[in-house]
């Protein structure tokens, strides 16, 4: 079963896709961003024209052009089910980091069932698991394996050089670039703080010179800070913005549904995804079905309090890579199922490996 929220290839990118000889089965979830850069390498190695109906379809390309190691060139979030038809194979994925969720069991007959909600496996399978991050799961059935497709250096190699400042910027405003969806007004989730803040002002700045508009959105109680803070830094930006105030009432009236949601009993994600679940259900109405958030940037930096704590920088730097690569289960998670629950997808450019590897 596959619902699609569909973004890229809105007309033509139905699910499941199968490839040109009808060896290959594809089902994705996700966005691959850089989709375009895709098709222009897949014909500069083997001169084939392969052109998809949507952003995920390139998956197939990839697959017919590298096998697994298509990998290597994907940037985005996403999951995915390709079945090889030829090979009697299969081949499973989900994003480095985890931003899409993913889950996997086994029936009592022992086949292997995959899902994006934990829910959905419910009743059918024994045993129910996450799906890593970063690895795929491939080969002839029944004789798979998994495979760690990510394994940066940072993960065990403390950094000792200088920053080079002029190329962070470029790396974060690309990403930023090539996060925004396609439309005449971009939605951008914004707390005042600097990750959101960030992520909108360099918003602005791409969209103004297309004759784009940004539209930001902030919630809090009565009299919150981050109310105060975005209000202001929507103001610098010029952005149209648009604010939301919820009551403790509201809060706890959701904490069921969010629970459900969440497929999570974890109090801190509860309670951080129950103001973004409301403001979802405003960005929706208001015709957005992507925004942009700034989830990864506390992780990847050290920007919690107790990091100021931290009695080395290498405790420092290993700290960052626990919560980094753990992120999966808390931030994304929230992010993803806060907002999906409506029909909105949020996008991380914090999060991309190309930011998060310099």
């Amino acid at each position: 079963v596959h619902e699609r929220l569909a973004l890229v290839g809105v007309n033509a990118g139905y699910q499941p896709f199968v490839s040109s000889n009808g060896m290959l089965v594809l089902a994705a979830v996700g966005e691959i961003y850089n989709w375009k850069e895709v098709e222009s390498l897949i014909f500069a190695d083997t001169g084939k024209h392969f052109v998809g109906r949507s952003d995920s379809e390139v998956i197939i390309g990839l697959y017919e052009c590298y096998g697994t190691q298509g990998l290597q060139q994907m940037q985005g979030m996403f999951a995915f089910v390709l079945y090889d038809k030829e090979r009697d194979s299969i081949f499973i994925a989900r994003d480095p980091l985890g931003i899409i969720p993913l889950y996997q069991g086994y029936d009592s007959q022992g086949q292997l069932w995959i899902a994006t909600e934990m829910k959905c496996l419910v009743g059918v399978c024994d045993q129910i698991e996450v799906f890593p991050p970063g690895t795929y799961l491939g080969g002839q059935i029944p004789s798979q394996k998994y495979v760690e497709y990510y394994a940066p250096e940072w993960r065990n190699v403390i950094p000792k050089c200088e920053v080079d400042v002029s190329e962070f910027q470029r790396r974060f405003a690309y990403q930023v670039e090539s996060h925004l969806p396609s439309g005449n007004k971009v939605a951008v989730l914004l707390s005042g703080g600097l990750d959101s803040s960030l992520i909108a002002s360099i918003a602005q700045r791409i969209l103004k010179k297309v004759g784009r508009e940004l539209v930001t959105y902030s919630i809090g109680l009565a009299g919150s800070p981050d109310l105060q803070y975005a209000r202001k830094v929507a103001e610098h930006i010029g952005s149209e913005h648009v604010e939301m105030i919820y009551t403790l009432e509201q809060g706890i009236d959701s904490i069921k549904e969010m629970i459900w949601h969440l497929e999570s009993y974890d109090v801190t994600t509860i309670r951080a995804g129950i103001p973004m679940y409301l403001l979802a259900r405003r960005v929706k109405k208001d015709g957005f079905r992507c925004i942009l958030s700034g989830e990864g940037s506390d992780e990847i930096f050290g920007g919690y309090l107790y990091f100021h704590q931290a009695p080395s920088a290498e405790e420092f730097h290993r700290e960052t890579v626990s919560r980094v690569m753990n992120i999966s289960y808390a931030d994304c998670l929230r992010a993803n199922k806060a907002t999906m629950a409506w029909g909105v997808e949020a996008r991380v450019p914090f999060l991309s490996t190309m930011f998060v590897d310099y």
